[in-house]
């Protein structure tokens, strides 16, 4: 949408059957990086095909008709609302390098989170580097020490960290930081749930965060597996853990796509909070993150791929 109304970018080679084809590739890809190891490059390759696809496909003639050159020292913001099986693929790692990219399900949805007002107060962070039943998490306690150190946080972690815990502590602090573990849940997504501490009896899930009310919420980072997977069942539902903080009163959530590195989800977050006590908003500190990460690991791209900015 532009000041003089609604610019139609034909884009013919992003059919129905082209874009389910390239979801399929991606999904197998990152599956196959998962299994064995991130290094794979067989999956790594399949996923940066996907990505010059899209590029090709979706992100360079928009983003030409906008006018928007590439290597900017100043990126624009552009927020993407892909819709059907799009909604799969990751639009944003395309665009990658030329624009500060964010999604909305709606233009509504980002008015909406525009209006409410910046709440200052204090960072929750919430850390499991040791999950019952789960595997551990070494980086997490280092993560959550790092945010805390930059933010002056309020720490849960490990056995204090209960549904019940977080529950009280989310209305009273604006930012929240997860690192744990995290699973989605494709046949029922809103069963997708963080894995605290007491996470076998009383899992904090999808229905219940998007139940809560949260006045002062300002910004949510989900340093954890898959925050943000939309199933292919449902790709235009938007329902998983970064949707349902949004939908408690979280103007900005930062999640992720598929599983995540721990190591790199502990540099993404230092870095993301480093951008953010410098004065960046939350969408460009993220941006300047992966960026720093891309250009680490250019052929890794499920590395830093994952992370995505949703919101004002």
């Amino acid at each position: 949408m532009q000041p003089g109304g609604v610019a139609v970018v034909p884009l013919p080679g992003l059919t129905r059957q082209a874009v389910e084809d390239q979801s399929v590739a991606l999904a197998a890809a990152v599956d196959r990086a998962a299994d064995r190891g991130a290094g794979d490059r067989d999956a790594q390759q399949a996923v940066a095909g996907v990505l010059r696809w899209l590029g090709a496909t979706v992100v360079d003639p928009v983003l030409d008709h906008l006018g928007v050159p590439a290597g900017h020292p100043s990126p624009p913001r552009v927020w993407w609302s892909p819709v059907g099986a799009l909604a799969l693929l990751p639009v944003h790692a395309a665009a990658a390098g030329r624009v500060v990219s964010s999604y909305t399900p709606t233009l509504r949805a980002l008015r909406r989170a525009r209006a409410r007002p910046a709440a200052p107060g204090p960072t929750l962070v919430v850390a499991m580097a040791e999950t019952p039943g789960a595997t551990p998490l070494p980086q997490a306690g280092r993560e959550a020490a790092a945010v805390a150190d930059l933010t002056g946080a309020t720490v849960l972690r490990e056995a204090g960290a209960t549904a019940g815990a977080v529950r009280a502590a989310l209305p009273r602090h604006p930012g929240v930081h997860f690192a744990c573990h995290a699973v989605a849940d494709p046949a029922d997504p809103s069963a997708g749930r963080l894995l605290l501490h007491d996470h076998r009896e009383q899992a904090l899930t999808v229905r219940e965060i998007a139940d809560l009310d949260l006045d002062l919420a300002r910004l949510a980072v989900l340093s954890a597996c898959e925050t943000s997977r939309t199933t292919a069942h449902l790709p235009d539902e938007a329902l998983h853990l970064a949707s349902s903080f949004q939908l408690a009163g979280y103007p900005e959530v930062v999640g992720t796509l598929w599983p995540v590195n721990d190591r790199i989800a502990r540099a993404v977050a230092v870095d993301l909070y480093r951008g953010l006590q410098a004065g960046s908003g939350a969408a460009e500190a993220l941006h300047a993150a992966t960026e720093r990460c891309r250009a680490t690991y250019p052929d890794t791209p499920t590395l830093w791929a994952a992370y995505v900015h949703s919101g004002r």
